[in-house]
């Protein structure tokens, strides 16, 4: 087999950690480093660093835990490439969630049954889209108690909450992820193991509903590194091209 972004016919020095563990040691190493760049389809660009990209995803996950998130808890994130997608993935996974990355406008069939086939999936964390596609998805699947923001749905029974993004009219009182970065929330952060659960991806539900493939911290640590070593780059000054999360 030759090398892929799974393995190497090299030996590479991959160290035990997690994934936020590489984030949090360039963010000390280079916190002004541009970490993404995001263009946005009127080319307007915005610029992500690693200092910025881990500040807020700390307090992101500070705020999921106020909000009842606890370690192993599953947490849908659907959304196009943006820097929200970044900041609530890091966030959940210092949280000590586990992401469970959905297609952007995802039929609602396929997310009902992939969060039922799992069966913990406790928040959403969705983007709105660019002129609110997904909102009357949500409507149509949740009920809100407007007073707590907490929501009930009776097709995933385990669904608490909902996080939009950003804001959308027909959704106004739901939180988003730029509110919930950047509160100051006085808690403490588990402890994560690089053998924790770190993402769930999905097959691509080609012939039928979509499966729930689940990769550990150290699982995409390996990948990233053997994906370094197959573009034979040294990291320090390329760019990488990415048209989804």
């Amino acid at each position: 087999m030759g090398d892929s972004y799974l393995s190497s016919k090299e030996t590479l020095d991959i160290p035990y950690v997690t994934f936020p563990d590489l984030l949090r040691k360039w963010a000390e190493k280079n916190p002004n480093k541009t970490a993404f760049i995001f263009v946005d389809v009127g080319h307007d660009r915005y610029e992500l660093s690693f200092g910025e990209l881990y500040d807020k995803a700390t307090k992101f996950a500070k705020a999921l835990i106020g909000h009842g998130v606890r370690k192993g808890d599953v947490i849908a994130l659907n959304g196009r490439n943006l820097p929200e997608w970044l900041i609530a993935c890091f966030g959940i996974q210092l949280a000590g969630g586990s992401p469970l990355c959905l297609p952007y406008l995802q039929k609602k069939n396929d997310f009902v049954k992939v969060c039922s086939n799992l069966g913990r999936v406790k928040m959403l964390i969705i983007d709105p889209g660019s002129d609110g596609q997904n909102c009357q998805f949500v409507k149509d699947m949740i009920r809100t108690d407007f007073a707590t923001n907490n929501v009930e749905s009776s097709e995933i029974p385990d669904l608490r909450q909902v996080v939009l993004f950003n804001h959308h009219r027909s959704l106004p009182s739901v939180n988003t992820v730029a509110e919930l970065c950047s509160r100051e929330c006085d808690v403490d952060l588990p402890r994560l193991d690089p053998e924790d659960l770190g993402i769930i991806l999905l097959t691509s539900g080609t012939t039928n509903t979509p499966k729930a493939v689940p990769y550990s911290h150290h699982a995409l640590v390996i990948s990233g590194h053997n994906y370094i070593h197959l573009m034979k780059t040294s990291g320090k000054y390329d760019s990488f091209y990415n048209d989804r999360p």
